[in-house]
């Protein structure tokens, strides 16, 4: 992909719009690609994650924040995906020692259940588990 777009910045220094056009349609074919692929590794990743977990217990491991928040809004706003008989989901996002910079998954789902107004903590004996209380 990096060659593509290469050339389509040279066939535009050449101002050649025929080749520029083409190469650009080789990079958007790329992309698209990439993506399909990314998110079939995501769902892989999180079908083997989650494969014999409790229910209501889901892992995020291994996830872009961007897939895993996608997960924790199914869960939430699914009738398919089951909470635990507390009325909870307990959200596996890590701690974040494998990430740089720390964790982002676990800031991620505390930031989107303030703003949804939903109950949540931390596992008192897991920091890398967020629980999320359901309305009654």
């Amino acid at each position: 992909m990096e060659e593509a777009q290469s050339l389509v910045k040279t066939a535009r220094q050449r101002r050649d719009h025929r080749a520029a056009w083409k190469y650009s349609d080789a990079v958007f074919t790329h992309r698209e690609a990439m993506r399909a692929l990314d998110a079939k590794a995501a769902e892989m990743a999180f079908k083997e994650n989650n494969k014999g977990r409790k229910q209501g217990v889901i892992d995020l491991h291994g996830l872009y924040v961007s897939e895993a928040m996608s997960q924790v809004k199914l869960a939430l706003e699914s009738k398919s995906v089951a909470p635990r008989p507390d009325n909870t989901f307990r959200f596996i996002t890590g701690q974040g020692r494998h990430s740089t910079g720390g964790a982002k998954i676990r800031p991620a789902l505390q930031d989107f259940c303030t703003k949804k107004g939903l109950k949540h903590t931390l596992d008192s004996k897991n920091q890398g588990v967020v629980i999320v209380e359901l309305a009654a």
